[in-house]
């Protein structure tokens, strides 16, 4: 190490104990003086010690950072240096594409195994539980359960056809085991409830499932089958939709 710095090699006046950034500490005592450090064809004198840490091949410390006046731009990942004649060195670093950083599961844990340190970090948010307090001081318009069907309206809902329209019947989508199941959960619900009731009108439309923010299942409403409507009014916090009656003579239209 000695024949590769080119000057002597001297011991500290006391032992300088170091660590690292991963939490290695390390008790030196020997210090190279006068070392060359060339950087953009100028070169710099310094004093190095040596240090068993293979991770990094050179540390400048803080003293040697005060001496050149060295500035960091994070933003730009510029470094400047101050020199003797009163100008400055830029060095400029590398822009990395942060994507790649991505990796996969399989190749995580053939690192963790080859004894890579990692650390697990997640973001939790802390403005969570303020909208659950503004149902809670709102109980009549945010009920648990439904409690029967809407109050009799002005206005009712209705669905206006073209002359001579036929009936529309539209064939069930395919639906997983879990989601036949629910179906029929759901459904008895509805009729115990009484909001639906048993109808062998020749309308039909499928039942659709979404899964909600909570990993449950619930009615889609099918918003993007209205060909490029984005703004509805109105909108049932609970249930995703305005919650009306329809007029009797269009219940048979709703069929599902």
């Amino acid at each position: 190490m000695t024949d590769k710095l080119g000057n002597g090699v001297e011991k500290t006046t006391t032992d300088v104990t170091v660590v690292s950034t991963p939490g290695q500490s390390v008790v030196v005592n020997k210090i190279y003086r006068r070392c060359p450090l060339g950087v953009q064809g100028i070169v710099f004198s310094t004093d190095l010690m040596e240090f068993p840490f293979r991770k990094f091949d050179l540390v400048l410390g803080m003293d040697w950072l005060v001496e050149h006046q060295v500035s960091l731009d994070y933003a730009s990942k510029w470094v400047t240096l101050k020199i003797v004649e009163g100008s400055e060195i830029i060095m400029a670093g590398k822009r990395r594409n942060y994507f790649s950083n991505v990796t996969s599961v399989m190749v995580i844990k053939k690192l963790v195994r080859k004894g890579c340190e990692a650390y697990l970090a997640y973001v939790l948010d802390v403005n969570g539980n303020s909208s659950a307090v503004d149902i809670r001081e709102f109980p009549d318009v945010f009920p648990r359960e439904l409690l029967g069907l809407p109050p009799n309206c002005e206005v009712e809902f209705g669905i206006v056809l073209f002359p001579g329209t036929a009936p529309v019947s539209i064939t069930p989508y395919h639906m997983e085991p879990n989601e036949l199941q629910e179906q029929k959960v759901q459904l008895q619900e509805l009729l115990d409830c009484g909001f639906i009731k048993p109808s062998v009108s020749p309308w039909g439309a499928p039942v659709l499932f979404v899964i909600k923010k909570d990993g449950s299942l619930r009615i889609g409403d099918l918003f993007n089958q209205f060909r490029g409507v984005t703004v509805f009014s109105k909108i049932d916090l609970r249930s995703g939709y305005y919650q009306i009656k329809v007029k009797e003579t269009d219940v048979s239209k709703i069929k599902f």
